[in-house]
């Protein structure tokens, strides 16, 4: 009995740590990434957003994306003109169930020319670990995986059509 007694412990422990990361989250560490977030948007002229996603429905969230922009390709036609959208890429910082943070990447795509890759994981994280330098050097390595993905050669749809 004194080792369930143990496990017992130990389990009421581990829920009290995530309810201590869910509330360092929601009293902390979400407002210091979402105004990190921000101060590196307002100082450059890329067309970025943040979003501070709260739904109940949905893990919460704060992201940094790029907007979606032509992508420069067009399908022509006899009858009509066929512009392909890019949608850009975000780097998010999402809460897990266990209020552990998930830093993740995800990649542009050109509608039916360029298929979206997976989004890559780049760290996991109790949010007591987030500081401003933390999240700063997260963008670092998502500005990296954008420049990237902006010179490689990913388009899955090449050629001409003759007539």
């Amino acid at each position: 009995m004194k080792n369930v007694s143990e496990k017992i412990d130990l389990y009421k422990q581990a829920l009290n740590n995530v309810l201590n990361r869910k509330q360092l989250w929601s009293d902390v560490k979400k407002s210091l990434i979402h105004q990190t977030l921000l101060q590196v948007k307002e100082s450059t002229d890329l067309d970025w957003s943040v979003q501070l996603l709260e739904d109940n429905m949905t893990p919460q969230a704060v992201n940094i994306h790029f907007h979606k922009m032509p992508s420069g390709l067009i399908e022509v036609t006899e009858t009509s003109r066929r512009h392909f959208i890019k949608y850009g890429g975000a780097l998010i910082f999402a809460q897990g169930h266990n209020g552990i943070i998930y830093v993740i990447c995800s990649f542009p795509y050109v509608e039916t020319w360029v298929n979206q890759q997976e989004s890559k994981f780049f760290e996991k994280v109790d949010p007591v670990i987030i500081t401003r330098d933390f999240i700063l050097k997260q963008v670092e390595k998502f500005l990296d995986e954008m420049r990237i993905w902006e010179d490689s050669s990913t388009m899955t749809r090449i050629g001409f059509n003759a007539t």
